[in-house]
């Protein structure tokens, strides 16, 4: 692949993950809300609930589940190939633009189906697929490391940046920026819901055209950081 030069403040990466971790919130509670209490970014939970539903021989749930998980792993297996057959044909191509060109037609899509029997479990794979393409994509933003579909790791990572303790100056602008990004992820996330969860009150499953368009702006951010 081309190399790709990249030129971004840090203002911009700020703006990135905030746009990135809002867009993963608000899909994640849209789902939840209307496709039968399940989330298809937040894994932990549908681990465990996965578990559970085994245990108390509750196979569709539990089929369900597994389903979400399976998804949102095929989604960062989907990323790494396009970023191998990028590189492999030499194309100046940026593969986070490519998953972003992705996920936006795919919740554009998705806003307009029903969300009615069988259909209801392809939208939640769907939309799990899509938040592992994401992540997978971004697992750096500029020079900062975390995860933009589910917080639960960077909160830790958050703590952890917190209670260091830099040796020098260079360490202390590092540390400083860290806590502002993971910070930044965390609100953002928490803002994205918010999103979600008043956009399917008044709109339903069309809501889903608001982390569209944010994908729009992240997209068009992406493309001028780049050129």
């Amino acid at each position: 692949m081309v190399p790709l030069t990249e030129r971004r403040s840090t203002r911009q990466v700020y703006l990135t993950i905030a746009l990135l971790c809002a867009i993963a919130g608000s899909v994640d509670a849209l789902a939840y809300l209307r496709l039968g209490r399940l989330f298809v970014a937040n894994l932990t939970g549908n681990t465990v609930f996965f578990a559970y539903h085994l245990a108390e021989r509750h196979w569709l749930s539990a089929l369900e589940r597994l389903a979400i998980i399976l998804s949102f792993f095929s989604g960062v297996i989907t990323d790494r190939f396009v970023q191998r057959w990028i590189a492999s044909g030499r194309r100046a191509w940026n593969p986070a633009v490519v998953s972003l060109i992705i996920e936006c037609g795919v919740l554009c899509a998705l806003a307009f189906l029903s969300t009615y029997g069988s259909l209801r479990v392809a939208l939640l794979v769907t939309l799990a697929w899509t938040m592992g393409l994401q992540n997978d994509a971004f697992q750096t933003v500029g020079p900062v490391s975390l995860n933009t579909a589910f917080i639960t790791g960077d909160i830790q990572k958050l703590g952890i940046a917190i209670a260091s303790q830099p040796a020098d100056e260079q360490a202390t602008k590092k540390r400083r920026q860290q806590v502002i990004s993971l910070a930044t992820a965390w609100l953002a996330y928490v803002v994205g819901a918010i999103l979600g969860a008043v956009g399917s009150q008044t709109f339903a499953l069309r809501a889903l055209l608001i982390p569209a368009a944010l994908v729009l702006i992240a997209l068009a951010m992406e493309l001028r950081a780049r050129n």
